[in-house]
């Protein structure tokens, strides 16, 4: 057998080198894909972290939305509470038909209503002061169940009231539902400052406007307030609310006062007794028929003007009810109120030409009770013209 021979300058084949480049081939083509690969997860995970951040952007401008509501809400808060402690300068008003007395903040000017059984109530009252930046306090009614039924009975040939009024079911449904602590229908019962009252927003007939309308009950005395809001929305019932937690309902006054146990310093109405004993000790000891009461605190009274021959004194008699509550009565004197001026010829200045049966109008102290079964006059000190 021959051996075959390379032709002569003809390389021999290196097998070795040739292994080595296909393993550089490989390493390159494994490095390529690796790289591949890691790119393609680099990709993939940045793709996911923008996501991922997308979301907690989205959830963060959320939960700031949230917080920005949150105080936005708490700053409101702040502001109603701040309301609340604020010191509010507030004055007392008699109201003679249902013998009690209100008070509310002094701002606000109050009369009779011209309108006799407004809604059907038994006295109505309004109020004046809304341009003083408070909320728009309109009125105050008082209620009995007669007096409803009084409207009721009209409203079957006339109308009683252009608009919402109480009728005897709501009187009674109301009535038992305060009693009970309950809500009554759309009216809800809620506790101002100590005062239960159940409140109600409903738009008022032909302006189309809305009112707020708080009922509470003093024994069988049912008393709506209404507040005029305008708009049904939360800041103008907020407001109204916060009225309501300073308008107080004082305890129930009498003028009746008992002169066997009465005492210097005791406080009748708005007056206070500064002496009290017999008119004539040689008479009696104190009693009805024989007591001269003085009392201080000055009261603007109205009444008809007139000059008595016997006393020789100006005086004022027929007292309009609102005046006659205001005066102390001794328990069972059954005489009118009346009185006569001390100093006769100051009203007699101030007054001038003025004829019997006349309206005087004036603002008194040193009122003065003398009762004793003979002709005698109560006495005041006249200070100057009522208002």
């Amino acid at each position: 057998m021959y051996k075959k021979l390379n032709a002569p300058g003809t390389p021999k084949k290196n097998k070795k080198h040739n292994k080595g480049g296909v393993m550089v081939l490989l390493v390159i083509i494994t490095a390529l894909l690796v790289g591949g690969i890691v790119y393609t997860w680099q990709q993939a995970s940045v793709s996911s972290l923008n996501s991922k951040l997308s979301e907690i952007k989205n959830e963060a401008g959320g939960k700031i939305s949230e917080l920005e509501k949150e105080v936005e809400d708490l700053e409101k808060e702040v502001e109603v509470k701040e309301k609340e402690v604020e010191e509010v300068d507030l004055k007392a008003f008699y109201i003679p038909e249902a013998n009690l007395s209100i008070e509310f903040p002094n701002k606000y000017t109050i009369s009779k209503s011209l309108e006799e059984g407004r809604r059907g109530s038994f006295a109505s009252y309004d109020f004046l002061g809304a341009d003083s930046g408070l909320p728009n306090l309109m009125e105050i009614q008082f209620f009995s169940e007669g007096s409803i039924k009084i409207c009721e009975a009209k409203a079957e040939e006339n109308l009683c009231f252009m608009g919402d009024y109480p009728t005897s079911e709501r009187y009674q449904g109301q009535r038992q539902a305060f009693a009970g602590g309950q809500d009554y229908e759309k009216y809800k019962l809620d506790d101002y400052a100590g005062t239960k009252y159940f409140s109600y927003t409903r738009r008022v007939v032909g302006d189309g406007g809305y009112i707020r309308e708080y009922t509470t009950f003093i024994s069988d005395t049912k008393i709506d307030i209404i507040v005029y809001i305008g708009e049904d929305n939360k800041d103008l019932i907020d407001s109204a609310d916060w009225l309501l937690e300073n308008f107080k309902f004082l305890e129930k006054q009498t003028n009746i006062f008992d002169v066997m146990t009465a005492e210097v310093g005791d406080e009748i109405v708005d007056m206070e007794i500064v002496s009290i004993a017999p008119f004539k000790e040689s008479f009696s000891g104190i009693s009805y028929e024989n007591a001269e009461v003085k009392f201080s605190g000055q009261v603007n009274v109205i009444g008809e003007y007139h000059y008595n021959d016997i006393v020789a004194s100006h005086c004022v008699y027929s007292l309009d009810e609102i005046s006659d509550a205001k005066l102390p009565k001794i328990d069972e004197d059954t005489r009118t109120t009346s009185f006569c001026f001390i100093n006769s010829s100051e009203v007699q200045r101030i007054f001038g030409p003025y004829e019997d049966g006349e309206i005087a109008n004036v603002i008194i102290d040193s009122y003065t009770i003398i009762s004793y079964p003979s002709a005698v006059a109560n006495t005041v000190e006249f200070i100057e013209l009522g208002l």
